[in-house]
């Protein structure tokens, strides 16, 4: 079962830029994701790996990853909370509560965003 999400806010409450972007689809069987994001260079990229989530009985939910493309695992690990029927959670980075990114669910990846982003990882789609 896939899930998309789209990145709507980042740097506790700032709205995502224009021309800006990042979408995750999940595959929840699998434990992989297909990341689309244009936000640390000038061109779209689509990275893809594998994830895990993890419960921790302390601060609850956190989901951590790594990279197909060789460059290892995320750079950091993150709580998911806020995860609502209506379609929205929030991230924060473990071990910065200054850091909070807010996604909300999407149908779909749009189809300019996946055309413009450059396959950096060697796999196809």
């Amino acid at each position: 079962m896939h899930s998309t999400w789209k990145l709507v806010e980042w740097n506790n409450g700032e709205q995502v830029p224009e021309g800006v972007y990042c979408y995750i689809v999940f595959d929840r069987k699998e434990q992989t994701f297909v990341m689309y994001q244009k936000f640390d260079s000038m061109y779209g990229r689509r990275l893809t790996g594998s994830y895990g989530i993890k419960q921790d009985p302390y601060q609850g939910f956190i989901i951590s990853g790594s990279y197909d493309n060789g460059v290892g695992d995320r750079s950091n690990s993150y709580l998911v909370s806020d995860l609502m029927p209506t379609g929205t959670m929030t991230w924060t980075v473990i071990n910065n509560e200054n850091d909070v990114c807010r996604y909300e669910r999407c149908s779909e990846v749009p189809a300019e965003v996946v055309k413009e982003s450059k396959d950096i990882t060697g796999t196809e789609e």
